[in-house]
């Protein structure tokens, strides 16, 4: 009885609140709503229209037009099958600037939870403790997996997780990843020690890519009893309802002024779902008022079922990007059911001159491969730029050159495969780590001072600080990473560690520690002599790792998770990126440490602060599918960011203040004609793949993924 009361109670309240905004010329002015707002359709050639329209029916493909409904999984499947570069969910995402002024359903029954229940078994003097079958919604695309382990003897109990080839193995096709965040043994199960009456959760990565169902089985033994058991876990990616066509149960309101307190109307207002999947829309009036309904965060976490989620937040976070203004962010909206939240936001006017940049050299040498990175000398008078492309490989030829700004070819060292490892030194030497097993050194006028046959294919290579060693991994076949002399490539230390392969390393400022990423996700600091001082686990190789001067770690990538380490390895903090896989750049920090830049391949720029405070999120140009691979390059100061997005539809560079507001774009086409290219090649080779910005940000230059190489000049 309570609980009604205070709900028509809250109702009312509501009610009365939104009655005094209208009274006081709050409300926005009357819009079309989206039912009757055309959406603009998605670029597609006439044969690729023809075979959508036979697959899903004329009607269909109106209602998706008009916003009446959006497509479902299964329908979006349809339409990438018949055009390629379709992105999946565009109609949820593009859908018409008023989307958020429907009416709220404030009365709306609250959604059905997933019927995920929490288990316990024992073994032994442990309790293991889950929940099981866990339900992936349509709300995410991947999620963690939780097993709280406790000791309840008065002795140390050992845990080991005995099942993880035999998951790899039968894990179905919709799964596209299985990650752990478990320590390697060498040699031996992945384990954890309890002492006696200790916890600690074991946790596990998935990500999904389609709808299915699966049993997996999680294998844990106890090594003081010997005692086993299998907990057999039901997993379902299920394709309900996305969240832009749940019930309208709350309401977000507010103003949008400029800083000297004047409304500003016609500024596009938008709300984003914790994650950035999916937003609600609307349009200020001539008052600088606004009004969205959205489903109230208590309808999203219902949705989501009753288990542990690894999201930092369920909260909403709003965007106003307006031309001649800065960026607004404002995160930390709890939308309850039935209430209404006042959200007001101050434009801060731009006071810089409109920044412009002119193109001043192209160079492109129609090769097989794209340039996968770039990189530029220390007066950004030349550029080094490899040859490389995210798989499928084409194990065909390549190259790395030089250029100068105009895009003149300076010199050119060929290659019997495509190189993934890449670095400049400050007296222009040039390392390559390739595909070939081989690592290549030359001048800095491409003349070959050494190359050596590592025995396995060479993904990374850097200089020290002081240019004196090289990095780079595996080597001879048996160690998992070694130290060169740079000038002779002689070997000055090497690691052997689990028997893994190196994909990321950062020198610390000093040159006293190395921090190297393998493939598993496992991070290992090394001192200057190569003694191991600590290790950690992030769930897979780093795209993204750097180190600062007092040694602190930040490291993400496939496990979609910024996570931050001090310098003896204790975690200080992680932060999930719920958008999708956080993809790699030349540089992502500023050299006192303090921001730090991520970007998705869902095509957003996160920036977060050295306390793991994000302090804005945004999408990238639009439409774009994902960023560059290797395009991301952060100024040393932090001042700019330069990112670039690939993909059949968008292929965009783009240029960024400090604070998130965009300054400067350009749109590009891929030169190459899918169909008659002789070379298969998808979104992720398309468009800007590598990135470099100079220091005071007079230059830009973009590789990309046609094999061309751009430079860009302020005016």
């Amino acid at each position: 009885m309570l609980t009604a009361i205070r709900h028509k109670t809250l109702l009312v309240l509501g009610l009365v609140l939104v009655a005094l905004v209208i009274a006081c010329g709050g409300t926005p002015d009357p819009v079309p709503t989206i039912t009757h707002t055309l959406i603009k359709p998605p670029p597609m050639t006439s044969a690729e229209h023809e075979c959508v329209i036979e697959a899903l029916n004329q009607a269909t493909w109106e209602q998706f037009l008009q916003g009446t409904r959006f497509p479902n999984p299964e329908e979006d499947d349809i339409i990438h099958a018949c055009a390629s570069s379709y992105i999946r969910g565009y109609f949820s995402q593009s859908g018409p600037d008023d989307k958020g002024a429907a009416s709220p359903e404030l009365d709306a029954p609250l959604p059905e939870s997933p019927p995920d229940e929490l288990i316990s078994v024992t073994i032994g003097p442990v309790t293991i403790t889950t929940y099981n079958p866990v339900t992936i919604t349509r709300l995410e695309n991947s999620t963690n997996l939780y097993f709280l382990a406790r000791n309840n003897s008065t002795e140390y109990a050992t845990i080991h997780f005995t099942s993880l080839i035999d998951i790899i193995q039968k894990k179905p096709d919709w799964i596209s990843h299985f990650f752990h965040l478990l320590k390697q043994q060498s040699g031996a199960p992945k384990q954890i020690v309890l002492g006696p009456g200790e916890e600690a959760t074991l946790e596990f990565i998935v990500t999904n890519e389609a709808l299915g169902e699966t049993v997996l089985p999680f294998g844990f033994s106890v090594e003081e009893t010997g005692e086993e058991e299998t907990i057999h876990l039901s997993l379902r990616s299920v394709g309900d309802t996305p969240a832009s066509r749940l019930p309208r149960t709350a309401i977000v309101i507010g103003h949008v002024l400029s800083t000297d307190g004047l409304p500003v109307a016609n500024a596009t207002v938008k709300l984003y779902l914790y994650n950035g999947k999916e937003n609600w829309r609307t349009t200020t009036d001539s008052k600088g008022s606004y009004s969205i309904s959205v489903p109230s965060t208590q309808d999203i976490r219902t949705i989501l079922g009753p288990r542990l989620l690894p999201y930092n937040s369920l909260e909403y976070f709003l965007l106003v990007d307006v031309e001649g203004y800065k960026l607004a962010y404002k995160d930390g909206i709890v939308s309850k059911r039935n209430e209404v939240v006042t959200v007001d936001v101050s434009l801060q006017p731009k006071k810089e001159p409109t920044v412009s940049y002119r193109q001043i050299g192209e160079l492109s040498t129609e090769m097989a491969h794209g340039y996968f990175w770039l990189l530029p000398n220390e007066d950004f008078s030349s550029l080094a730029a490899v040859q490389g492309r995210h798989p499928p490989e084409l194990h065909l030829p390549g190259h790395f050159l030089m250029t100068n700004l105009q895009g003149q070819e300076l010199w050119r060292y060929p290659t019997s495969d495509e190189c993934w490892g890449f670095d400049l030194a400050d007296d222009g030497r040039v390392a390559a780590g390739c595909h070939d097993n081989h690592i290549y050194v030359t001048t800095a006028e491409g003349v070959l001072l050494w190359e050596l046959d590592v025995g396995k294919m060479s993904r990374h290579v850097q200089f020290s600080p002081d240019d004196r060693f090289l990095f780079t991994g595996p080597y001879a076949g048996i160690d998992d990473a070694v130290l060169l002399d740079a000038t002779t490539g002689s070997t000055i230390w090497s690691y052997r560690g689990q028997g893994l392969w190196l994909r990321n390393s950062r020198f610390s400022p000093d040159g006293k520690r190395i921090v190297a990423g393998f493939s598993g996700g496992q991070l290992v600091m090394l001192d200057d002599k190569g003694n191991e001082l600590w290790a950690a686990s992030i769930g897979e190789f780093p795209m993204v790792l750097e180190i600062d001067a007092d040694y602190n770690i930040y490291a993400a990538g496939k496990s979609r998770e910024l996570f931050a380490f001090d310098a003896f390895g204790k975690l200080r903090w992680r932060h999930r990126i719920g958008n999708h896989v956080v993809t790699a750049g030349s540089n992502v920090m500023s050299d006192d440490g303090q921001t730090v830049v991520l970007g998705t391949v869902g095509s957003w720029l996160l920036n977060f602060n050295k306390q793991g405070i994000l302090i804005w999120q945004r999408p990238l140009p639009q439409p774009s599918e994902l960023q560059g691979h290797n395009a991301l390059d952060v100024s040393p100061d932090g001042t700019w960011i330069l990112a670039g997005t690939a993909g059949f539809s968008g292929q965009w560079l783009a240029l960024y203040e400090q604070d998130g507001t965009l300054v400067w774009q350009q749109e590009f086409t891929d030169s190459r004609d899918r169909h008659t290219w002789p070379y298969q090649f998808d979104h992720n080779q398309s468009g800007p793949i590598s990135v470099a910005i100079s220091d005071d940000g007079r230059f830009l230059a973009a590789g990309f993924g046609d094999s061309t190489i751009r430079v860009f000049a302020l005016e």
